[in-house]
């Protein structure tokens, strides 16, 4: 029998947090976007809730919706929304 084990860094677990097909479009819809905030504020309850500490983001699978979007604008949408999930989990 195997035991799960948790990653650690020294004596503190890391958190892992993995995001798969954002689809982002722009322009951005008023709908999308609450998606999006819920979505920050649900990583940041859930990162408290386990206790903070490290965490490492992962982002799989379609992060753009289509790739005609300019991306002068999509790339800018999408640091934003990593901006905001890092400082969620605390991290820089």
């Amino acid at each position: 029998m195997r035991r799960r084990r948790d990653a650690a860094i020294g004596s503190r677990r890391v958190l892992a947090y993995h995001l798969s097909d954002l689809h982002l479009r722009t322009p951005e819809t008023r709908g999308r976007a609450r998606v999006f905030e819920s979505l920050v504020r649900a990583v940041e309850e859930e990162h408290g809730r386990r206790g903070g500490g490290p965490a490492t983001l992962f982002f799989t699978g379609d992060v753009f919706d289509s790739g005609r979007d300019d991306p002068r604008v999509a790339v800018p949408r999408f640091l934003e929304l990593h901006a905001a999930l890092t400082a969620a989990v605390g991290g820089d």
